[in-house]
């Protein structure tokens, strides 16, 4: 990745159980990428990518994670940076459905039930048959999330990856901007903050010519 200036950044980390698709859905945003099989994520890995909103730079990094249970103390450690969180299960696996709510304790466990971190929940594997219909994980978010925002997603034809992050990234640079007003209210700051304080009127708003860009690092 070049070092060309940004004029903000937001940081997000990827969760759910393994095989669910969430290294495929990285690919299908950052690289504009799918392939049947990929090796199983080990650890921790990272994707960044600079994208246009109202005029600004936005750089944009997600940490992947391993799903498999002896990995998830590791994934642990990056939700406290996280700015928003991407939470996945696979619509052809109801067991991946029924293990979000051990993903939400971990997530509360980490930041809090009051926690400003945005959160996007996506049903991925859309093109396949299905386990889970639209309604039940609607009605997930409508439990347990006051903000939550479900997608059902393909990494496989792209359907709905390209909105679902938008939305991410416009709402929590919302959420930052609310912060930082706050703050300078508050604390009667400097308003050092002013040119970083992102005009935004359309969730869906994004430079498209992005869409074939990024990088890994």
């Amino acid at each position: 990745m070049n070092n060309f200036k940004y004029d903000d950044k937001v940081q997000f980390i990827i969760v759910g159980d393994s095989t669910v698709g969430k290294t495929s859905i990285l690919k299908s945003f950052f690289e504009s990428e799918f392939k049947s099989t990929y090796l199983a994520t080990v650890g921790v890995d990272f994707y960044t990518k600079d994208i246009e909103i109202s005029n600004k730079i936005i750089r944009v990094k997600v940490w992947d994670t391993a799903g498999q249970e002896r990995y998830k103390s590791l994934s642990n450690n990056y939700f406290k940076n996280a700015q928003g969180i991407i939470l996945v299960f696979d619509l052809n696996n109801r067991d991946t459905f029924n293990s979000l709510k051990e993903w939400l304790i971990s997530i509360h466990d980490n930041i809090g039930k009051d926690s400003n971190v945005q959160i996007v929940v996506l049903g991925n594997k859309v093109d396949l048959k299905r386990e889970v219909d639209k309604s039940e994980g609607e009605e997930f978010c409508n439990l347990h999330g006051k903000d939550f925002k479900y997608f059902e997603t393909s990494a496989k034809n792209g359907l709905n990856i390209q909105e679902s992050f938008n939305y991410l990234i416009t709402s929590t640079l919302k959420s930052l901007n609310k912060i930082r007003e706050s703050d300078i209210n508050v604390f009667g700051k400097k308003n050092v903050y002013k040119d970083n304080l992102i005009d935004i009127n359309n969730p869906n708003s994004s430079n498209n010519s992005d869409n074939s860009g990024g990088c890994r690092c």
